[in-house]
């Protein structure tokens, strides 16, 4: 879920290790809680996060060539030392040390009377102007996450198609957003209004999207692609709208291409050795998907009884979109996971997420131990990570345009999201995020605790290996109008292991 407000919190190893930063360690709720105090510096520095793991058995320590020693006077400098080996270690998280008081009954029936009655619906009851423009917009936010879809909604979404083009670009995006995943057919007149005069990219692309939707004919991909080239004298040389055009031209053709076998995916991964979560969606991401953990040595988690671990993961966003718009639906695709946090969101919880890297957002990570090609391009060498058949399978290279096109903090977390809200959801009792990951949980209304969590499971059975580096690949399987099934991949593994 990338919540923007919290991505400055998130732990900064470029600025730890070149600008400086104090810190310590506390134990606490069974785990080991890094506290980090950035100097303004360090808060400001503006450079790609690096998150890595806490947990039962981690450590922070200062570079390995700096160690802090006494001089004469008995204050501590810092002098090289000699470099420590890393040794990396088995890390689990206990879940009675978890717990959150967002996801108690009173503050639940708290939190949801303030959202529908005075972020929904006193909001958009009132007048749109230059006062109220920010709160309209977070309303438009609100509503997206929790997919609120009633007269309030609609008639502040009405308020500001009135007043769309006095709007600045952060309260339309999520204008359009909001419409795109609340209301996919009630706005289409308002939508073709906007189309022709809207100049940004992005609120271009969705506007363009939201009326390809209802209209795939390939009249009206054709109107959609001659408008995109009048509005934008370089729109080849946009990667968003790249992949816009992209999208409207192959998009329904994908979903109706056999993916390749994921028998190759399994046996492919050792060439690497790198442990490696897989995460198998329908192309439709209203029905939730199921992930497997596979080993270095090539074999898959399983439990006492010698049955699979899977583990129930919903990869849509609120408002739906296509991968390469931020906030859109978690791209397919090839990621680099960095370890595990616990996140300060508390939509997202204190269950340990697992962060995962995407290209682009940082190359030196995403690419440490791996193969590289220095005499190629960026796309050969993230294509080199996949099987032969699915280096030419398109759809496998959404997680790469994403990156280019700008999207930042997929990751897999859990949720404190009342389930309540989406009844009535194919994905239910799952939540949607901001485009992340999200596994499902179930927490105890009156003390705070976990009742279950995938999630917590899932970041327990990655860390039951040695260090926290691997991979996530992100699969869909095909277009069933169904949730992913345990058969289904449970039929996928045992074939693998009976050619092995």
């Amino acid at each position: 879920m990338a919540h923007t407000q919290y991505k400055r919190f998130f732990l900064n190893v470029q600025a730890l290790t070149s600008k400086g930063a104090n810190f310590q360690i506390n134990k606490k709720a069974g785990g080991l809680l890094l506290i980090i105090l950035f100097s303004s510096a360090c808060a400001l520095s503006g450079q790609p996060p690096i998150k890595f793991p806490l947990g039962k058995d981690s450590t922070a320590k200062l570079p390995d060539s700096i160690r802090p020693v006494a001089d004469t006077a008995g204050t501590a400098v810092m002098q090289p030392a000699v470099p420590a080996v890393y040794v990396p270690r088995i890390i689990h998280y206990n879940k009675e040390g978890i717990h959150s008081d967002f996801v108690m009954a009173e503050r639940r029936a708290s939190f949801k009377k303030y959202l529908m009655e005075k972020t929904i619906k006193e909001t958009f009851s009132g007048p749109l102007n230059q006062y109220t423009d920010y709160k309209f917009e977070n309303a438009c936010l609100s509503a997206t996450q929790f997919l609120i879809k009633n007269q309030y909604t609609q008639r502040g979404f009405e308020k500001m198609f009135e007043q769309y083009f006095r709007l600045d670009q952060s309260t339309r995006l999520a204008l359009l957003t909001a419409v795109y995943g609340i209301f996919p057919v009630t706005f289409k007149d308002k939508i073709k209004e906007i189309l022709p005069y809207e100049r940004d990219p992005k609120l271009f692309a969705i506007a363009a999207l939201y009326d390809y939707r209802l209209d795939s004919s390939t009249a009206n991909r054709s109107r959609l692609l001659r408008q995109m080239d009048k509005q934008f004298a370089n729109s080849s040389q946009n990667i968003l709208l790249r992949q816009l055009s992209s999208y409207l031209l192959r998009h329904l053709a994908d979903q109706q291409t056999p993916t390749p076998s994921a028998l190759e995916l399994f046996r492919y991964q050792q060439l690497w050795k790198q442990k490696t979560i897989y995460s198998f969606q329908r192309w439709d991401r209203s029905y939730s998907g199921l992930c497997i953990v596979q080993y270095e040595d090539g074999h898959f988690a399983r439990d006492k009884g010698g049955k699979l671990k899977v583990f129930r993961q919903l990869a849509r966003s609120g408002s739906g979109l296509p991968s390469f718009i931020t906030n859109g639906n978690t791209p397919q695709g090839i990621y680099r996971i960095a370890g595990s946090r616990v996140s300060i969101d508390k939509l997202i919880g204190p269950t340990p997420t697992l962060q995962s890297i995407i290209p682009f957002q940082s190359d030196s990570v995403f690419f440490r131990g791996l193969p590289y090609d220095s005499s190629g391009t960026k796309l050969d060498n993230y294509k080199m990570l996949l099987p032969p058949s699915w280096q030419s399978y398109p759809p496998m290279q959404q997680s790469f345009w994403a990156g280019a096109a700008g999207r930042r903090y997929i990751v897999i977390h859990g949720s404190t999201l009342d389930g309540s809200f989406f009844e009535g959801w194919s994905f239910y009792p799952n939540a949607p995020t901001d485009g992340c990951l999200s596994t499902l949980e179930s927490w105890d209304s009156l003390t705070g605790g976990i009742d279950k969590s995938d999630q917590l499971e899932l970041v327990n059975t990655y860390h039951k290996t040695p260090g926290g580096m691997g991979l996530l690949e992100v699969i869909n399987l095909d277009n069933q109008k169904k949730n992913v099934s345990f058969e289904q991949i449970n039929a996928l593994v045992e074939n693998f292991e009976a050619g092995k």
